[in-house]
Order: C-alpha cells, then sequence, then structure tokens
C-alpha cells in the first residue's frame, strides 16, 4: 500500500529504487534507496554516499 501511495509524490529515482529492493534486497540497494529518499526531501544536494553509510559487517 505504501508503495502505491509513494508515486504520488516520491521521485522517480525513489520510486524505482524502492520497487527494486524486494527483488534483490542487497544491503547497497536498501542504503540507495535511504540516499535516495534523502535527496527527495532535501532542497541541497545529497551530503552523504553509499561509502559514507554503509555498514562494515
Amino acid at each position: 500500500m505504501e508503495f502505491h501511495e509513494m508515486m504520488l509524490y516520491a521521485s522517480r529515482e525513489v520510486i524505482l529504487s524502492v520497487k527494486a529492493f524486494p527483488k534483490d534486497p542487497t544491503q547497497e540497494k536498501f542504503l540507495g534507496t535511504i540516499l535516495a529518499m534523502r535527496q527527495d526531501l532535501s532542497k541541497t544536494q545529497n551530503d552523504l554516499s553509499l561509502i559514507d553509510i554503509k555498514l562494515e559487517i
């Protein structure tokens, strides 16, 4: 349900990231989706990269 609601307000990048995640749920895809959402919420350029937020397990 949330995915369908997201189509009303999220950017193309966020929608495609969220759509791709369940098919191949990797840490990189999850974090990439987070970064895309942050970019949507911010008026400025993204201040983080995937390397900045990736957890070393």
